[in-house]
């Protein structure tokens, strides 16, 4: 897939030759060219040498051109990058891996479904206010214009977001190569089923909207054996205005002369969290490699985040008394949860141990402290009597 690699980027930001080439004279230390040799030789020659910030940008372009091509085949050398590498630096470098605009695309999804959530939730607040307002004084009231104008807002607002949450899946679809393929227009086929003509009429009434007519919502109340209420769209009103629908969403407006507005929105919202679990495994299946590169990096870098939060700091021991290492570790409530549980003092001990080196990097001297730390909380641990087990005053088999 394309992506920006060093050169493209050295080009379009005019980097002068003299910070991207390795020289003695910069004065580099040792150290910088054993950490050369750990990358292809093809890396070798962007590796700018000198003083600190040179430094600093020859990391992120050696680390930027690495997981630009999804490479894996130097894990120390990578490990000692990234430790070496603030956090903004590291942000730099990872954009320019191929699934990092995916993975940032597919939680964009899930950020739009969560405000479409709150879109539709405010629109069942406001149609409640309207039906309220409905009974109490009457349609014609500044109540009942406010809660009318209240639902209009927030549907606009669900229509503006699947708007976006199409431009999403466009980008998403452009990454993966999956604009003209057949299968993928078919898969969508089969899991919007007979409500697409719902979601091109959502898609289009935000245009409607701005452009041509600003229709509000009505409810209606109706009383018969139960009594139920109906937040619905003028369907003459929608089609007798110029805008131009498409086919399916004419087809989906001239089901019924007033179109339920409740049941429009619930269905989209239903569908469009198939379709982002569709998204996720699609990409999975299409780009495997990229996607495991990618989880290979980030997780390197959390190991070194692991790392840096349970370092201590030997000049503050001084002045403050020092954290137990296994509450650096793990949570304070997960442990009170096992140390109360019914498990035994061995299996408290496996237990604990398992969740404080979960990233299966703490060096041996630091696993011995935390088997000494677990020691001690296991001396202090309540201990409580093993009693049969009653119900309703029967043992219980």
């Amino acid at each position: 897939m394309p992506t920006e690699n060093f050169q493209s980027f050295i080009l379009r930001h005019r980097f002068k030759p003299r910070d991207l080439f390795p020289s003695p004279g910069y004065g580099a230390p040792r150290q910088h060219y054993d950490l050369i040799r750990k990358f292809p030789e093809r890396h070798r020659s962007q590796w700018p040498l000198g003083e600190k910030g040179v430094v600093e940008i020859g990391r992120a372009f050696a680390l930027a051109e690495y997981m630009s091509h999804c490479e894996t085949d130097e894990p120390e050398g990578f490990s000692r990058y990234v430790s070496s590498m603030r956090e903004d630096t590291w942000i730099f470098a990872l954009r320019f891996t191929p699934y990092y605009k995916i993975d940032t695309a597919l939680n964009n999804l899930e950020v739009v479904r969560a405000a479409m959530i709150e879109a539709v939730l405010a629109l069942n607040a406001a149609k409640a206010g309207m039906e309220t307002a409905a009974e109490l004084e009457g349609f014609k009231t500044d109540a009942y214009a406010r809660e009318r104008s209240r639902a209009t807002s927030n549907l606009l607002n669900f229509s503006a977001l699947y708007a976006s949450y199409v431009d999403v899946c466009r980008r998403i679809r452009g990454y993966a190569k999956l604009k003209d393929d057949a299968p993928y227009r078919r898969a969508l086929s089969r899991l919007i089923g007979g409500n697409s003509g719902g979601h091109e009429f959502i898609k289009g009434f935000r245009n409607f909207i701005l452009h041509h007519h600003l229709l509000e919502p009505e409810v209606k109340i109706t009383y018969s054996q139960t009594r139920s209420t109906k937040l619905y769209l003028d369907s003459n009103a929608l089609l007798y205005s110029g805008f131009k629908w498409t086919t399916k969403a004419r087809h989906f407006i001239q089901k019924d002369v007033e179109l339920d507005v409740t049941d429009a929105v619930n269905a989209v919202i239903r569908d469009v969290k198939r379709l982002i679990m569709f998204h996720r495994k699609m990409i999975e299946a299409r780009l495997p490699e990229e996607k495991r590169a990618y989880e290979i990096y980030t997780y390197e870098r959390e190991r070194l985040r692991h790392l840096q939060s349970v370092a201590s700091d030997i000049g503050a021991a001084f002045f403050k008394r020092s954290t137990p290492i296994v509450s650096r570790l793990i949570d304070s409530k997960t442990i009170e949860n096992v140390l109360n549980s019914l498990l035994s003092d061995e299996e408290v001990r496996l237990v604990l141990c398992a969740l404080a080196n979960k990233h299966k990097n703490l060096p041996p001297i630091t696993q011995n402290s935390v088997a000494t730390g677990v020691d001690r909380l296991l001396k202090s641990r309540i201990k409580y009597k093993n009693t049969g087990a009653y119900l309703q005053g029967r043992p219980f088999k």
